[in-house]
């Protein structure tokens, strides 16, 4: 009367494995990982602590800017000053592009200053020289300068450029 009737219980296929093995061993550290992460970023808010800055401390360095910052002028704006007329005459704000070499002769950067004739570029720690982009016209004339960036500082460097009106 009984018939043998085979049930295969708990048949597990192998891409059922693959798909465990998947979800144990990638899966499931991303998350502890960033469930640990959460928490200690939370602890941290209320107890005071920084704990990226402990986490990521031999890879984070703190970048100091330095560089330098100034403003351009140029001047003489009349050819002869009266009595009175200082404040008309005064040298103006030039708005120009300025060329920063380094010192072995490579372009470090260009920058433009504004209407107001001021600017500030971020450089590498060094010394640079500092010339008009456009050397193909004569004016307003201006020597190179040199400045060196420090460490974590910004050089002031206000730049006159001579108008050529003697």
């Amino acid at each position: 009367m009984h018939k043998n009737i085979n049930i295969e219980f708990n048949k597990v296929t192998w891409y059922s494995k693959l798909l465990a093995f998947i979800f144990i061993f990638g899966v499931m550290p991303v998350i502890a990982f960033n469930i640990g992460v959460s928490y200690e970023s939370t602890r941290a808010i209320y107890d005071g602590s920084n704990f990226s800055s402990k986490l990521f401390s031999h890879v984070k360095k703190e970048i100091v800017p330095a560089g330098i910052t100034g403003t351009v002028t140029v001047g003489p704006t009349c050819a002869v000053i009266k009595k009175g007329m200082e404040k008309k005459c005064a040298d103006k704000p030039l708005e120009i592009v300025l060329l920063f070499t380094s010192y072995d002769g490579k372009i470090a950067t260009t920058t433009k200053s504004d209407k107001l004739g001021k600017y500030s570029i971020t450089l590498k720690p060094g010394k640079y020289f500092t010339s008009k982009s456009d050397t193909t016209s004569r004016l307003p004339l201006f020597v190179p300068q040199i400045f060196e960036v420090k460490k974590g500082a910004y050089t002031e460097a206000n730049l006159k450029f001579n108008s050529g009106i003697k």
